[in-house]
């Protein structure tokens, strides 16, 4: 992502004040402690590897919980501290007890935070290094996400600077804030930064946020800019969404004539399956050109696009997918594998594996040189009762030999099936470009990334969950406003503006529940410094199973978004979207209180009174 000129200049004019840093890390003479000390905090590390003292330069107050080690390392199912730090220039020299391991860490001060690089490790292979263990005497607002914590005076965040390090330890009400790295994705060249910064002033969570966001451009994280303005400030992400179902070329105008009455974005769902993207030709029967039409129609409109996506979800909907049929991809994530006994014809409905089928699930599809198989029954050394090319995959002889796999359904809900992409493969990669492709075309605003659960099956979650969300993020011309299911992690958190709304069916226990839960959102994603979402919401009429939803609800709702100066969204189907009566009350509600949200209207006192 491109810097903003003003935010290097704000750094020039910071290492003019304070000083170029000469990137070492001091020895106090008089204790031989490590000190790493800019303008804003000091950070004090004890001969001994242990942490003793975190500073906050402005008022003098530490913060740091004294006599943790300041490092752990770990091999099988041994774990040392740290218990010696010698600096030399900007490196030091870490040791653990007894293990014979000897750590090399490259240690840098800057204007806004310090750095942690694992250059080296000697002595011994290490399963894991615990690059951070920072616990600091903050309780008031801690980040689980961000993996930060701040009080009205300073704050403290631990940021990944490589996708090989896991930031992570914030439990919600402890400011423990660690980063670890791990054999199997390089411990050497892992890199974290470490700030502490002074939040004085009518908005702390802002003061952290901004200092967090020189540190994302000072170390190369990415720092999307929409329209010449970081997305995590841009007024954008308080828009109102309407979620439109069934919105294409024959009803997009009366789509807009209801969103402009009070909605900033129209998001909805163009496609037809997953994860090709291609069009549902009901709705867009002149393919991309008329989804561009649509898209110039909804801009020229005064509105925002939102397009929603399912992420790398194989199988979304209809199974007629490229990428299942009709031979399957194999870079389908598969579980388990063997190989088949005896050659297999094209009308058998039985297969056996050579090596048995120990440990196999009960039923499930399989996975054999493209075409997928269902057994319904598992047998001590093979599958019965199969249906041969499921989902139109074609059906072929197969030799003894040939490769079985079983393939992953992420999604076994309500009897639903999607199967996954293998992260290990470039499969993602290729999706991400897919959906790019489309929203540069159409210029798209804001995406909800739902889905998910195809990369919550393949741990670690920290560094697969977000795949996608960074994957399209950086293919594009124009960053969105972005939010989602499953996209949240430390790493993806850089590239998402919004965090996701609760989603229930708002049938039983809607004002009772419901509009409570809702409202707390704004409050709960501004832990991890980022706006909430007060819906999904619907207009429902009045109908068996629910009682008509009223201007008063939608009302509260938008107070409580005013309040925490969040959006709220809205469900409903376009080919009948006026079926409750007093949605231009509710609309005209919407449409004020986003005004008041993009201008500041409220100070925020009166916005925690809203809240």
């Amino acid at each position: 992502m491109k810097q903003r000129p003003m935010d290097g200049l704000v750094l020039a004019l910071c290492m003019v004040v304070w000083g170029v840093p000469d990137d070492a890390a001091a020895v106090d003479s008089r204790t031989t402690d490590t000190v790493l000390e800019n303008l804003l905090c000091r950070y004090v590390i004890s001969a001994d590897g242990v942490n003793r003292a975190f500073v906050n330069r402005k008022t003098g107050k530490d913060y740091c919980e004294p006599g943790y080690p300041f490092m752990f390392a770990g091999r099988g199912q041994q774990t040392w501290p740290s218990t010696a730090v010698r600096a030399a220039g900007n490196k030091l020299h870490v040791s653990f007890s007894d293990s014979g391991i000897e750590v090399t860490v490259r240690a840098e001060t800057k204007p806004t935070h310090f750095t942690l690089t694992i250059e080296s490790v000697r002595g011994g292979e290490l399963d894991w290094l615990q690059l951070c263990n920072l616990r600091l005497s903050i309780t008031e607002n801690v980040g689980t996400l961000v993996n930060a914590a701040w009080d009205s005076s300073f704050g403290a965040c631990v940021l990944a600077c490589t996708d090989q390090t896991n930031s992570y330890g914030a439990d919600g009400a402890r400011a423990v804030l660690c980063a670890r790295a791990y054999r199997e994705y390089g411990i050497v060249g892992a890199k974290v930064a470490i700030l502490g910064t002074p939040t004085g002033g009518p908005d702390p969570a802002s003061r952290l946020l901004e200092a967090i966001g020189r540190v994302e451009i000072a170390e190369g994280l990415p720092h999307p800019m929409l329209n010449g303005v970081w997305i995590k400030q841009a007024k954008e992400r308080f828009y109102s969404y309407l979620m439109v179902h069934n919105l294409g070329e024959h009803n997009v105008q009366d789509v807009i004539q209801l969103a402009r009455g009070g909605f900033g974005c129209v998001e909805f769902y163009p496609w037809r399956s997953t994860p090709s993207y291609r069009l549902n030709e009901a709705l867009f029967p002149h393919g991309m050109a008329g989804l561009k039409q649509v898209c110039d129609q909804i801009h020229a409109a005064g509105l925002q696009v939102g397009l929603h996506v399912m992420q790398g979800m194989v199988g979304w909907g209809l199974k007629d997918d490229p990428y299942i049929t009709p031979r399957a991809d194999p870079r389908l994530l598969q579980d388990r594998h063997g190989t088949l006994a005896d050659d297999l014809d094209a009308t058998a409905t039985a297969l056996e594996l050579a090596e048995g089928t120990d440990g196999w699930p009960e039923a499930g599809d399989l996975f054999v040189d493209g075409e997928i198989i269902r057994y319904a029954k598992r047998t001590p050394t093979g599958f019965a009762e199969c249906q041969r090319g499921l989902w139109g995959t074609t059906v072929r002889d197969h030799s003894k030999g040939t490769r079985v796999g079983h393939l992953v359904n992420c999604f076994p809900i309500w009897g639903g099936c999607v199967y996954c992409p293998d992260v290990r493969t470039d499969m993602v990669d290729e999706i991400c470009q897919r959906i790019a492709d489309v929203f540069n075309a159409v210029g798209a605003d804001m995406s909800y990334f739902d889905g998910g659960e195809e990369l919550c099956v393949q741990p670690p979650l920290w560094r697969h969950v977000g795949l996608v969300g960074l994957g399209v993020m950086k293919r594009l011309k124009k960053p969105v406003v972005l939010s989602g299911n499953a996209v949240y992690t430390h790493l993806s958190w850089h590239v998402v503006a919004r965090g996701h709304p609760s989603y229930d069916p708002i049938y039983f226990g809607r004002r009772e529940y419901t509009l409570r839960f809702k409202g707390q959102n704004p409050a709960m994603w501004a832990k991890n410094l980022l706006t909430g979402d007060v819906g999904w919401f619907a207009p429902h009429v009045n109908s068996l199973t629910t009682d008509a939803v009223t201007p008063d609800e939608v009302m509260l709702l938008c107070l409580k978004a005013v309040g925490g100066k969040a959006p709220i969204s809205f469900i409903m189907d376009a080919d009948n979207p006026w079926a409750n009566r007093r949605m231009p009350e509710m609309l005209e509600i919407i449409r004020a209180c986003d005004e008041l949200k993009r201008t500041d209207y409220f100070t925020e006192q009166a916005r925690a009174e809203l809240a």
